[in-house]
């Protein structure tokens, strides 16, 4: 059974036009025995001021029948509706780059099929039927969409991958291309990727490729698809405009072969030539949503180089060094994103024993500001005859960094941690993206970008103690159900990374919303009280478990962690007798005073201390013996008779440690030598000698009260001798319950000099002269911190 078409133009002598919409199996755009017809399309018929359409029978034939002369298109819509379409005319597929959209058109195959030929046929009709307006389709089911996946072809025949470029992961396509395909770009307009085919040409007639959304291949004949003189174009860099137009071309050539792949216009895989300025040195080029510009590399045996194209002039403009280190090395896959990012693949790496190729970035979203430099973004896989083709109205998946320092690994240019967003699996209750790491020396940096995600730390950083051997954190985990893993990084040493022993804590599995705890071993060496931290979480263990490089799923928190509060020691100098200044020292640097001298009543603090164990002790010289070393302040005071003292610094807390020292020799006068105070019952006997007098009138014993001296005697105790050069002794017998004395010795003119303090049961002196002027205590002081 044939459909027609009601006659809605009805006119003497009129005509009809019939044809077929088949399935053309072998794409050669001819009906060929076998191949069958597909019905159920709508067929469009438009005069250029109304339509009307009709469906194709079960073999594929349609008719419209009682046309008047005239010009007519013909489309094959099968988006659209019958006896009248809804549309008039059909409309065909448009992309948007400005707002990354794809508005869809009614001209269109039947779901599922490709097309081998026009969508759109332009006829006249001039008093004569009109046959065999036929519309060649084939089995070939689209890609779904775009999406932020990028495809890499390989090896002769091609293999193609698909191409994480955040993680660098990639998987192979299942089909059978059994096709070398090269040159491919992307068509957004229908969802198939398009290049140029190896194939010998025939009489002038080249072929391209179309991949499906299975990984099949299928070629395509097109005319003059050849070099002049006709060889095979071998066409090596491609890609597809935003309006349908394959562009073909090679390194060395100055010209450009441009392909209408747009099925829906009347001149689908009609070929113009484009000239260029020069030649490019390009292994590839991408089309720039922003601009419409082509950009590629330009392999250089110094520096790549970002190469423009513009697709309409064909004028050749060199922007300039990228900086990437891959000198001589080809970048065969190039890549845009919606934003306008230039993303560039390099065939190998610059080490050649490394089975991977680097992938960059470029910012080229502002078409005024074009800057070449280039930024690490991931590794991906090492290539051969490798092109890519990627779907430019697609974001590149959404991304979260840190914003910790960037010597801790933050930004792209460090490799930094980032993990592509998804709302099933994050840390706290919060997550946003961003294209680059806001990096900062505080890591607040992405706090004050979009929303303040930095939540996933239950009740901050709890505070360290000096004994700890573990510490650990509470983290929030936000995850729907996949298995997750969390890790955490401390710079326990402060020195800007995160790659010392114990810097990583043990992995913890978070498979479902939750608090978990993050534990760490506390390594044995000071620790600053202010340092960085960084949380990973995603379902891949081997990204988390390095604080730096890309994972596929999950959140990257980064915090300055305030781990306690900074201790101080100072250390009190008491000397008896009162001394001039005494050498301190220290086994290592406290601050940047280096060794210091304090006197009796003088005092030095140490402030912003690390927790820890210190070891604090004093050299005595001879004639100085140590009474206590007393520390207070801590939590576990200590007072001690011994050389030196261990301190343990905990957060927060300011130790005093009072050094008392004394030399009993040197509380004697040149002219003393001897003192001796014993209690008997309530009665202290007093007992000295004096070596030499000269004018002395007599003595008082004074003795050391709360409120002050007080004298012992009633009256002054006489002189033996007042002058005398030889030694007298002197004894006297005072009820007292004093502990500590002075002597006081009287001249004849009134005159007094004090001697002491002397302590009840210690003797002073001996039967030598006791002279203490050269005797300078030096003081010993090691601290050693935990």
């Amino acid at each position: 059974m044939i459909f027609f078409a009601p006659n809605l133009w009805s006119a003497p002598n009129a005509s009809s036009i019939t044809g077929r919409v088949w399935n053309d199996a072998n794409q050669n755009r001819t009906i060929d025995t076998g191949e069958s017809g597909i019905g159920g399309v709508t067929v469009v018929l438009y005069n250029g001021s109304t339509c009307q359409s009709v469906q194709t029978a079960a073999d594929g034939t349609y008719t419209f029948a009682g046309l008047p002369d005239g010009a007519y298109t013909i489309y094959e819509a099968a988006g659209e509706t019958t006896p009248t379409p809804a549309t008039c005319p059909p409309t065909a597929t448009t992309a948007d780059a400005s707002g990354s959209t794809v508005t869809l058109g009614t001209i269109a195959d039947p779901t599922g099929y490709a097309s081998s030929t026009a969508n759109v046929r332009q006829v006249t009709i001039s008093g004569a039927n009109l046959t065999n307006q036929n519309f060649g389709d084939y089995v070939a089911p689209p890609f779904s969409g775009c999406t932020d996946s990028a495809f890499l072809y390989q090896n002769n025949p091609s293999d193609i991958y698909t191409v994480d470029l955040v993680t660098g992961d990639y998987s192979l396509m299942t089909g059978a291309p059994a096709v070398y395909s090269n040159g491919v770009g992307y068509n957004v307009l229908d969802n198939y990727i398009y290049g140029y085919a190896y194939i010998n040409p025939v009489s002038g007639v080249g072929y391209i490729t179309r991949t499906d959304g299975s990984g099949n291949i299928t070629v395509l004949p097109v005319s003059g698809l050849v070099k002049p003189g006709g060889a095979a174009a071998s066409a090596t860099v491609g890609d597809v405009s935003l309006d349908g137009y394959l562009y073909l071309g090679r390194a060395n050539t100055d010209y450009a072969w441009v392909i209408d792949v747009n099925p829906q216009r009347a001149t689908y895989l009609q070929l113009t030539m484009l000239t260029l300025s020069s030649t490019t040195g390009l292994a590839d080029w991408a089309f720039n949503p922003a601009d419409g510009m082509l950009y590629g590399i330009q392999t250089s045996a110094t520096d790549p180089r970002l190469i423009q194209v513009n697709p309409t002039t064909g004028v050749v403009t060199d922007l300039g060094p990228t900086g990437m280190p891959e000198a001589g090395v080809a970048f065969g896959a190039v890549y845009f994103d919606a934003d306008g990012y230039f993303y560039a693949a390099s065939n190998s790496d610059v080490d050649p024993n490394n089975d991977w190729g680097d992938i960059y970035r470029i910012d080229l979203r502002d078409p005024n500001n074009l800057d070449p430099t280039a930024t690490f973004f991931t590794q991906g896989p090492k290539s051969n005859q490798n092109d890519g083709a990627r779907c430019a109205l697609a974001d590149v998946s959404a991304l979260d960094f840190g914003d910790a320092p960037d010597s801790y690994g933050t930004s792209l240019n460090e490799n930094g941690a980032r993990h592509i967003a998804y709302a099933s699996l994050f840390l706290g209750s919060l997550i946003d993206t961003e294209d680059n790491a806001w990096v900062s020396a505080d890591a607040l940096g992405d706090d004050g970008s979009e929303q303040d995600d930095e939540d996933g730390l239950n009740g901050g950083f709890p505070s360290l103690t000096a004994s700890a051997t573990t510490y650990s954190v509470q983290i929030d985990v936000a995850n729907s159900g996949s298995p997750a893993y969390l890790v955490g990084y401390i710079d326990w040493n402060g020195d800007g990374d995160f790659g010392d022993a114990n810097e990583q804590s043990g992995t913890v599995t978070a498979n479902a919303n939750g608090t978990y705890s993050v534990q760490w071993n506390v390594p044995a060496y000071s620790i600053p009280s202010a340092t960085f931290a960084r949380f990973r979480l995603s379902t891949d263990q081997s990204a988390v478990e390095s604080p730096i490089g890309p994972a596929p799923d999950g959140e990257v928190e980064d915090y300055q962690a305030a781990l306690y509060t900074p201790a101080s020691l100072t250390i009190v100098k008491s000397a008896q007798p009162a001394d001039t200044g005494t050498s301190f020292e220290f086994t290592q640097d406290m601050d940047a005073s280096g060794n210091f001298s304090l006197a009796h009543g003088e005092s030095k603090q140490f402030a912003n201390l690390a927790l820890g164990a210190y070891t604090v002790g004093e050299l005595l010289p001879d004639g100085w013996q140590l009474n206590t070393i007393t520390c207070t302040g801590n939590s576990n005071p200590v007072a001690v008779i011994a050389p030196s003292v261990e301190v343990t610094l905990e957060s927060g807390e300011d130790v005093i440690c009072t050094f008392a020292n004394e030399n009993p020799d040197l509380n004697l006068a040149v002219t003393l030598g001897w003192f001796l105070a014993e209690s008997h019952d309530g009665v202290v006997t007093f007992s000295w000698r004096m070596e030499t007098e000269s004018g002395v009138a007599g003595f008082n014993l004074l003795a050391v009260t709360e409120t002050g001296l007080v004298p012992l005697n009633g009256t002054l105790i006489p002189s033996v001798a007042i002058d005398s050069i030889a030694p007298t002794e002197y004894q006297v017998s005072l009820a007292t319950t004093a502990t500590t004395f002075y002597l006081q010795e009287i001249t004849v003119d009134g005159g007094t000099e004090d001697h002491g303090p002397f302590e009840i049961g210690q003797e002073y002196g001996s039967s030598g002269n006791v002279d203490g002027a050269s005797m300078t205590p030096a003081v010993w002081l090691p601290i050693v911190a935990r």
